[in-house]
């Protein structure tokens, strides 16, 4: 599996789809939190034939450099992913198709926020671009922010078992951290205080539908009828806000689905990215 160092760091992501062979532009796949670029395999076998797909793994995830908390150091903020899932794109040159899930999701968006003209198609599934929420004002931000302090008041270990378990179950409904079978657990666990460090530092963003008039490219939001309601209320928020913004519910299933449902939701990322194509072609 290959790696960059990049801004201090050192980032490993899975490349399925030789360059040389593929004939449309690259896609970029940004896993949720608490995941990993393993995540995308089955997306990156769909696109292979045409595409070549790269699957980074965050700090602390999978094969990347993990964060390492210091005295003194700048405190974890989602920027830092940012930084570096654009120092990736910039290795690419040309233009590329991001697709993202949850953390990544909101990672994918302000990504293509800083090279808007690069980004063919935006894929997104139940992105946490939850600045759009806060900043809309109303019931369902009031709640969210009641929501989201709930889970950053110690419970526990930051990012331990009690937290997790509040956190998944909230995602998921009540009784789910429960019913994982212990491997899952234990992965969870290994990233728990990333997560728990993700979660409070994407609670300050504050994402605008303004800045997003920039992201002119085709944008599928996905939402699952299963989620929280100021999720689903997000993605809303968001397909209204891209220009070009298309928003798809998938009845039947919660926020894993690109992951408990990934068929489903892998061929809708790919009729979108095929469709965003002709553009790429008439830039060749």
């Amino acid at each position: 599996m290959p790696t960059l160092p990049l801004l201090g760091h050192t980032l490993h992501f899975s490349d399925t789809g030789a360059p040389s062979v593929p004939s449309g532009a690259p896609v970029v796949a940004l896993h949720s939190g608490g995941l990993s670029s393993r995540q995308w395999g089955k997306l990156s076998a769909l696109l292979a034939p045409r595409h070549r797909v790269l699957a980074p793994d965050f700090l602390g995830c999978g094969a990347s450099s993990p964060w390492v908390e210091a005295p003194g150091a700048p405190a974890y903020h989602f920027s830092i992913e940012v930084d570096l899932i654009s120092a990736l794109l910039d290795t690419l040159g040309g233009p590329l198709h991001l697709v993202g899930h949850s953390f990544g999701g909101l990672i994918a968006v302000k990504a293509a926020l800083r090279n808007p003209e690069r980004v063919l198609s935006l894929s997104v599934f139940e992105p946490v671009t939850l600045g759009l929420l806060l900043g809309a004002g109303g019931d369902d931000s009031a709640a969210f922010v009641a929501e989201m302090t709930a889970l950053r008041e110690p419970t526990g270990e930051p990012g331990g078992e009690e937290w997790l378990r509040r956190f998944i179950d909230w995602w998921q409904g009540a009784g789910t951290w429960d019913s994982l079978p212990p491997p899952a657990r234990s992965q969870f666990l290994a990233v728990g205080r990333k997560v728990y460090l993700e979660v409070t530092s994407l609670s300050t963003d504050r994402m605008t539908a303004g800045a997003l008039l920039l992201l002119r490219m085709p944008a599928l939001v996905m939402r699952s009828e299963r989620s929280p309601r100021a999720e689903r209320r997000v993605c809303e928020l968001l397909a209204q806000a891209l220009p070009r913004g298309t928003l798809r519910q998938l009845d039947g299933v919660g926020h894993l689905a690109p992951v408990t449902h990934a068929a489903q939701v892998n061929e809708l990322i790919a009729a979108h990215i095929e469709s965003a194509e002709p553009q790429h072609a008439e830039q060749l």
